[in-house]
């Protein structure tokens, strides 16, 4: 990997196969961002109400989850760490039984 080497933003089937390489080998534990508590996230008001109305239409909330990730896509172009610690933060407020295995996702996007 070339030093100075900075990963452009764009969609990965977009690049050539060295440049997925050189993102990969980039990338580091310690450069990860850090989790916020779920109390902690913010979540836009638009967001908000589209996952919440994918979850009323779902006889159990973990349907509503792919639904969900939809909405954060259609928010942001793409699913954010962010964006699916803001499904966590809806999903959980009112369904935190059912969002358990969310909460060890999380985990894996930074908080170790």
């Amino acid at each position: 990997m070339s030093e100075g080497w900075i990963p452009e933003i764009r969609a990965t089937d977009e690049m050539s196969a060295e440049d997925r390489r050189r993102l990969i080998e980039s990338m580091r534990p310690e450069d990860a961002e850090p989790v916020p508590e779920i109390h902690e996230v913010n979540v836009p008001d638009e967001l908000r109400e589209r996952i919440e109305t994918a979850m009323t239409k779902y006889p159990e909330i973990r349907s509503a989850a792919l639904p969900a990730l939809w909405a954060v896509q259609r928010q942001y172009g793409w699913c954010p760490p962010e964006g699916i610690r803001q499904v966590v933060r809806v999903m959980a407020r009112q369904y935190s039984e059912a969002v358990g295995p969310w909460r060890a996702y999380l985990s894996i996007l930074g908080r170790g």
